[in-house]
């Protein structure tokens, strides 16, 4: 006789809160007995007000209303506020992360590496794994310094390989199903079924793939959900009357139509509360600043002088999509949210002038600034034209750069500050230089306009224009 176990998987949420309101509706007439529930890391983004101003722990209470079992540690999970990610782990939902530690190595407390949950008689082994972000030398022996964003965060990531096995070798005997949530890209998944024996299913994350079916890897199955609350995948395992694993089938479901009442009204609740919390107005500055995507505006010029005098640099260069609205006379953390959303860092990069003259000419092209700005830490929607500190001018016909009034040279190195996005080239493909020379800061964008948007100085000049003609 056999028995069987189904396992709800979810990934990359992001915030995406109203679409999980509809997987919820699925999760919560899930069997308590017989079901298991995980969700692969990035169920929160630090975008959302909700999560920003609770630290995420007002977005744990909705994973906590569907019951879930256990997460993964995402990479958005620790793009939040110094404290976060641990109060997050405090919370009350296990997290699970066996190769994710502080930066000098040390274990992150009270955090999981692996966890037994056993339904309808059978034990399931979850495992969970992070994103690696870590430094590397190519085939050419060349270093590459991926770890940087870790580093900021005072947080470091093995390879998983040695840590899935040391929990598979510490639980022997005691589980019947090994289960590995990762977040850490399909390319990785890949790469641990073929490595690493006896792991039954790694439900995935992060690199938000859209699995119709699983993937079957070294007797090792593979699912993913894509992103935003699309999807959900249920995974129904068959065991023998001795709860040997016998099989497993996979089907990938579109959310329903019909969202849970209930977790909306929680939703409703914990965003008020946020959305109160985060509304107090901090100071206020002389006028509110204006902002347009594809034109020279206040608000980035703002931003750009801002930028310049802060950082060690020739001069600022940022594009406009870094930004969503104008920044509102009255200065509270939810209108910086709203108008600066994206986890990019102030960046320190070493352009050449045929770079920059190739970018800003580019940037004079409407259509061109209306592309798609998807990429990683982007939470815009163009790219947007590009901006400048004060000490540079824009000139359409003849097209010409002036840096302090002379002419950008071609051949010239120039360190500008922007950030990471337009460093790897995101939109901006000229812009693509290899981060091992570029200087990275901790801060995000909105808490350089938080830190410094008082400083007169910086609005007085944001009359002067950089484009011209």
């Amino acid at each position: 006789m056999t028995k069987t176990v189904n396992i709800y998987a979810t990934n990359d949420i992001h915030s995406n809160f109203e679409n999980y309101a509809a997987i919820a509706s699925v999760l919560k007439n899930a069997s308590r007995d017989n079901d298991l529930i995980v969700d692969s890391g990035d169920f929160h983004d630090f975008k959302s007000v909700l999560v920003s101003a609770t630290d995420g722990l007002g977005s744990m209470k909705l994973l906590q209303d569907t019951e879930t079992d256990c997460m993964a540690i995402g990479n958005n999970e620790f793009f939040g506020p110094e404290g976060a990610l641990q109060k997050m782990i405090g919370s009350g939902l296990p997290m699970l992360s066996c190769n994710l530690f502080y930066g000098n190595g040390g274990q992150i407390a009270d955090l999981k590496h692996s966890m037994i949950f056993k339904r309808n008689g059978v034990r399931l082994l979850v495992i969970g794994i992070s994103p690696i972000f870590r430094d590397f030398v190519d085939e050419n022996g060349k270093l590459h310094r991926n770890g940087v964003f870790a580093k900021m965060m005072n947080l470091s990531m093995s390879e998983p390989y040695e840590p899935i096995r040391n929990e598979l070798k510490k639980n022997k005997d005691k589980y019947d199903m090994a289960i590995v949530l990762s977040h850490a890209g399909i390319k990785w998944d890949r790469l641990i079924a073929e490595r690493v024996d006896g792991i039954d299913l790694i439900c995935g994350g992060h690199s938000h793939t859209v699995m119709k079916e699983r993937e079957i890897i070294h007797n090792t199955s593979i699912i993913q959900s894509g992103c935003y609350g699309d999807y959900y995948t249920k995974i129904s395992c068959v065991f023998d009357d001795q709860n040997h694993f016998e099989s497993l089938s996979s089907q990938l479901m579109i959310r329903p139509d019909k969202k849970d009442e209930d977790f909306e009204t929680l939703l409703q609740i914990e965003t008020e509360r946020a959305e109160k919390k985060f509304g107090e107005t901090l100071y206020s500055i002389d006028h509110s600043l204006s902002f347009d995507p594809l034109h020279e505006c206040e608000a980035m010029d703002v931003l750009c002088d801002i930028m310049y005098k802060n950082y060690d640099c020739d001069f600022a260069m940022m594009h406009n999509g870094i930004l969503n609205t104008g920044i509102q006379r009255d200065v509270s953390a939810m209108s910086l949210l709203l108008a600066a959303p994206s986890p990019l860092n102030p960046t320190v990069v070493p352009w050449s002038g045929r770079q920059i003259l190739d970018a800003a000419k580019a940037s004079l092209d409407p259509s061109f600034c209306k592309k798609d700005g998807m990429g990683p830490g982007f939470r815009g929607t163009v790219i947007g034209t590009l901006s400048f500190s004060y000490n540079v001018e824009v000139r359409r016909a003849p097209f010409t750069v002036l840096l302090d009034g002379k002419e950008i040279d071609p051949e010239q190195i120039y360190q500008t500050v922007s950030d990471d996005y337009m460093q790897r080239g995101t939109g901006y493909t000229m812009l693509k230089v290899n981060g091992d020379d570029c200087i990275y800061y901790p801060e995000y964008i909105r808490d350089v306009l938080f830190m410094h948007l008082k400083d007169r100085n910086a609005l007085v000049k944001s009359g002067k224009r950089r484009i011209a003609g």
